[in-house]
C-alpha cells in the first residue's frame, strides 16, 4: 500500500463530510494505490451507521475513544498501512490529483518529511469580515504563489524559529510519525490540541516541530490544493474573540514545549495588569480587528503563564 488517506472526524456535517467523498471518488490516483481511514472520534451518532464506503475497496472506520485530534491523528496513523499519510478533514474537499501529486513529490524528495499544499476557503456567507486576515490560515486561505518552499533546519545547531511556510492539511512520511508516537508524552503534548468544541489549536504545530528539528523538510507544494468549508458562525466575531484567544495561548506553549518561545513565562498575578495595558495600547475599544488583536494579546498572557 503506497498511501493512506485518513479523516479524524467528530461531528461531521453529512452534506460536507459528502463533498470530501465526492473529491476522494475522483482521484487521479487508483484506488489499489491508497486505503482510506476515517477515525471517529466519539460522535454523537457514529459515524459507521450513516457512512456508506462501499466505493472504496480499501476503506474502514475505526474508533478513537480519547477525546482530542491528536489521538485520533496517532489512531489513524497507527491503522494505516501506506508509506505516506494523507490528512483530510471533514471540510476540505480535495483537487482531483491531489493524491497523486502527494506520492510523486515525495518520491522525488526524499529528504522532505511532511508537506502541505494551497487553501481556498469557501464561506458560507457572502460578507466576509474585515479582520479575516487575522485568523488563521485554515480559514482566511493560504496560497504562497506557484513555486515549491522547502524549509530545512540544521540539526548541528539549535533550533530556534518554526518554519514560515509550515504546512496546513498534511501528508507525512508514516515512519517519521512512528517515531513522533515513541515520544508523544499526553501530559505535554496532549494538551495542546482540540477536543471536542475546544478552540485550542496547537497539536499540528508540535507534529511539524518535531519533523523540522529532527531535520526533515517541510514543503510547501502549490499543486496541492484543496477547499475548506468556511461555516458562517466562524466568521462572526464572537467565535473569533475565542479562537484567537486559544490559539495564541496553545501557540505560546507548543514553541516552550520546544524550546523555541521567545518569551519567558510570566506570573499568573499579573496578567490583568498587562490585559489592561494592552487593551489601552491596542486600542482595543475603536474597532473590531483592534479589539481581535487585544483578544490574542490575552490568549499569549494567558499561556505564558502557564509554560
Amino acid at each position: 500500500m503506497k498511501l493512506s488517506v485518513v479523516i479524524c472526524a467528530y461531528n461531521p456535517k453529512p452534506a460536507i463530510f459528502q463533498q470530501v467523498f465526492d473529491s476522494l471518488k475522483k482521484q487521479t490516483l487508483d484506488k489499489s494505490a491508497w486505503e482510506l481511514i476515517i477515525v471517529d472520534n466519539n460522535s454523537n451518532i457514529p459515524i459507521d451507521s450513516w457512512v456508506d464506503l462501499s466505493w472504496h475497496p480499501n476503506a474502514k472506520i475505526v474508533q478513537e475513544l480519547t477525546s482530542g485530534l491528536i489521538f485520533s491523528r496517532i489512531k489513524g496513523n497507527e491503522t494505516a498501512r501506506g508509506k505516506y499519510v494523507v490528512t483530510v478533514d471533514d471540510d476540505t474537499p480535495l483537487q482531483n490529483d491531489y493524491l497523486t501529486g502527494v506520492i510523486n513529490f515525495f518520491d522525488q524528495n526524499d529528504t522532505v518529511g511532511i508537506i502541505g499544499g494551497k487553501c481556498k476557503p469557501v464561506y458560507e456567507t457572502e460578507i466576509v469580515p474585515e479582520w479575516i486576515n487575522l485568523l488563521p490560515s485554515s480559514i482566511s486561505g493560504r496560497d504562497f504563489g506557484e513555486e515549491i518552499i522547502v524549509e530545512r533546519h540544521d540539526v548541528t545547531t539549535k533550533l530556534d524559529n518554526y518554519p514560515k511556510y509550515s504546512p496546513i492539511l498534511m501528508a507525512y512520511r508514516k515512519a517519521v510519525f512512528d517515531d513522533f508516537i515513541t515520544q508523544f508524552d499526553s501530559e505535554k503534548n496532549g494538551i495542546l490540541g482540540r477536543k471536542g468544541n475546544s478552540l485550542t489549536s496547537g497539536e499540528d504545530n508540535d507534529i511539524i516541530l518535531y519533523f523540522y528539528k529532527n531535520g526533515w523538510g517541510t514543503a510547501y507544494c502549490p499543486h496541492l490544493c484543496f477547499s475548506h468549508f468556511i461555516p458562517a458562525y466562524r466568521l462572526t466575531f464572537q467565535y473569533a474573540k475565542k479562537l484567537l484567544f486559544h490559539s495564541n495561548r496553545s501557540w505560546v506553549k507548543v514553541l516552550a514545549l520546544h524550546g523555541i518561545c521567545p518569551w519567558h513565562k510570566i506570573p499568573r498575578t499579573t496578567i490583568w495588569l498587562r490585559n489592561l495595558k494592552s487593551y489601552i495600547f491596542l486600542k482595543a475599544w475603536v474597532s473590531e480587528t483592534n479589539y481581535l488583536k487585544w483578544k490574542g494579546a490575552c490568549g499569549t498572557f494567558k499561556g505564558l503563564s502557564e509554560i
